[in-house]
């Protein structure tokens, strides 16, 4: 019995069923806890969702950058 692996977007745990099929045992990878830097930038969002407050950068910013912008584009 031949067994075709096909891309689902799912990762391994889609293609599971298939590489059981063949032979193939991926156990899930240890939980770890995320890098000191990522931590301090969710605690940041989760406290951005709890207050209800926006981190930078906000829709101004991107207004007050449009026109260097568009002369950076000219340029090039």
């Amino acid at each position: 019995m031949r067994g075709v692996v096909i891309g689902t977007g799912f990762g391994k745990y889609a293609a599971a069923p298939a590489y059981q099929m063949l032979g193939f045992d991926f156990p899930p990878a240890p939980r770890r806890s995320p890098p000191p830097a990522l931590s301090s930038i969710l605690a940041q969002v989760a406290d951005a969702v709890r207050t209800g407050t926006q981190l930078a950068p906000s829709s101004d910013d991107g207004v007050a950058v449009a026109p260097t912008m568009d002369q950076l584009r000219a340029m090039s």
